[in-house]
């Protein structure tokens, strides 16, 4: 929005919809803003999807994803800005050239209708699967940079395989009640 794109969510919450249907999605945390876009049920928008920002937990990346992939744009792409290693099911569903990956330690959180905590910048990284440069990778890290630095890289993967090595040791230390050292 920041960058001068039109924005639409899509919420399964309808309590977390309505309320930024009502009053805007307000952000607080590292930054004070709210944040008007219309916002629809999931299988309520039919519009047209050029570009799409999937942030759902890995377990829900099918069925949020599915009910799009057929109006994706011939030349759209869909971004997984999500936890573990969702492209490949990505792929599968849109195929591999209409799908990005993003690696990210920045964070957030929800804390009630219409409200968001956002922690502040961290790493965030773009690539195609393929690690080539592109056009459009260019022009989403130039959209995505009016919110926090966004670098482009050409090799995603070691990226999302580095952060899943990491996140097995924060769990291994959290299982044994341990320090990470």
């Amino acid at each position: 929005i920041r960058s001068g794109h039109e924005v639409v969510f899509v919420e399964a919450n309808e309590a977390h919809a309505a309320a930024i249907r009502a009053g805007g999605l307000t952000l607080s945390g590292q930054v004070d803003a709210v944040v008007r876009a219309p916002v629809f049920a999931p299988g309520a928008y039919d519009g047209p999807v050029e570009r799409l920002l999937l942030a759902v937990k890995s377990r829900d990346t099918i069925a949020a994803l599915t009910p799009f992939a057929d109006r994706l744009a011939p030349d759209g792409y869909v971004l997984s800005l999500q936890n573990g290693l969702e492209e490949d099911k990505i792929a599968a569903i849109v195929g591999r050239r209409r799908t990005l990956g993003a690696y990210l330690t920045f964070g957030g959180y929800y804390t009630g209708p219409g409200q968001i905590v956002y922690g502040g910048p961290g790493s965030f990284k773009i690539g195609e699967l393929d690690g080539a440069p592109s056009a459009r990778i260019d022009a989403l890290q130039a959209a995505l940079s009016s919110q926090q630095k966004v670098d482009v890289t050409a090799n995603i993967f070691g990226y999302l395989w580095s952060k899943m090595a990491l996140g097995s040791v924060y769990f291994g230390t959290a299982v044994v009640d341990a320090p990470v050292v």
